[in-house]
């Protein structure tokens, strides 16, 4: 089961306006000029996470595995994660990212990756 969490993050908004005075102003400041303000606004926004609140931890069948490709060419499909991947290919997270200049989780429907079936007992 997974729950949907709400949190907020905070961004701080410096905006930028130009002067309009005249030429002599007191001000000094020219027409065309510019003047940053900070205006110290704090904008909020909301977004929505999965937290995986049950896990079930199950023994890994060493019969499949032995069978399994030690590698694999495999070109990312609709609703993958290199999560759900490393698992079907009993791989890890770190070997698929190593393996293929990953710098995060984030793949998308095509791409191609190099995965390697880890050689641990489970």
């Amino acid at each position: 089961m997974k729950k949907i969490l709400s949190f907020i993050t905070i961004a701080l908004l410096a905006l930028t306006c130009t002067a309009c005075g005249a030429k002599n102003d007191p001000s000094g400041i020219s027409k065309g000029e510019f003047e940053q303000i900070n205006m110290g606004m704090t904008i909020f926004t909301r977004k929505e996470i999965e937290l995986i609140d049950d896990m079930t931890v199950a023994p890994v069948d060493m019969k499949k595995k032995a069978v399994a490709p030690g590698i694999v060419g495999y070109v990312v499909r609709d609703g993958d994660s290199i999560w759900s991947i490393a698992k079907q290919y009993y791989s890890s997270l770190d070997s698929i990212r190593k393996l293929n200049s990953l710098e995060g989780d984030d793949v998308k429907a095509g791409d191609r990756l190099i995965v390697v079936k880890c050689a641990g007992k489970n």
